[in-house]
């Protein structure tokens, strides 16, 4: 993997389920210390769309995000790209074509969420 590439620093975020005050779950995302990992990464976007929902426009993109292999990362975390203010929602995590585990492959949409 050419570290060249790899021009962006991510946060990778796990979420944990806890009850507010209403007894309703709420769904907290770790962020800075709190967070799964800070790596760098590659963020390849390809295409998008505008759609309405709730009476609002939205804007969603498809993205993919290039990495060093990392254990553990799942469909059930997102990506936070600060310096674009972007959260990427995981919909697939792979590793490269030779299997050899040297890069993880992600691929994410950004857009509707439900949170922020």
């Amino acid at each position: 993997m050419d570290a060249g590439l790899l021009r962006h620093v991510v946060e990778i975020q796990n979420y944990t389920m806890s009850q507010n005050s209403s007894g309703d779950d709420v769904k907290t995302y770790g962020t800075g210390a709190d967070a799964f990992a800070t790596v760098h990464a590659q963020i390849i976007t390809s295409g998008g769309r505008e759609l309405y929902a709730a009476q609002q426009q939205f804007a969603e993109a498809n993205a993919v995000i290039k990495m060093r292999y990392l254990a553990g990362v799942t469909e059930r975390m997102r990506v936070y790209h600060a310096a674009d203010g972007v959260y990427y929602n995981i919909l697939n995590v792979r590793t490269d074509d030779v299997s050899r585990r040297e890069a993880l492959i992600l691929t994410c949409q950004t857009g509707l969420s439900d949170d922020a």
